[in-house]
């Protein structure tokens, strides 16, 4: 085998794994999901209007990516982004703020049908 078709197997290889590894997937947008609603739990109540926005902003940012992997979801990820949002929206309730409730609002019709379907009240 010549060095130049040994280097474009390992270049292929390489990109095949990079591809692979680099595929954002249900299991992440959950995790993501965790990881920001466990900030915000932990930290809201100390919450700026400003840090509000951003969280408002990383929440968006999330269901953009998130939008790709929804169909993916397992009942179980379904029900624990459902307890999420709900504690996520009890810790923006505490921030009397009608453009945050707004803003989560209007990204959840972002999130599309399946989203609203997913965190309906029982």
């Amino acid at each position: 085998m010549k060095k130049e078709d040994l280097k474009k197997i390992v270049f292929l290889l390489l990109a095949g794994f990079l591809f692979v590894s680099c595929q954002y997937t249900a299991k992440d947008y959950v995790a993501d999901m965790k990881a920001l609603t466990t900030k915000v739990v932990k930290n809201g109540s100390d919450y700026t209007k400003e840090d509000w926005k951003k969280v408002a902003s990383e929440y968006q940012e999330l269901n953009k990516k998130g939008k790709q992997v929804i169909k993916n979801l397992t009942q179980e990820q379904q029900k624990e982004l459902k307890k999420w949002k709900e504690e996520m929206m009890k810790e923006a309730s505490k921030f009397d703020s009608k453009e945050l409730k707004e803003s989560f609002n209007d990204l959840m019709d972002q999130a599309g049908d399946f989203m609203k379907d997913t965190f309906k009240k029982e």
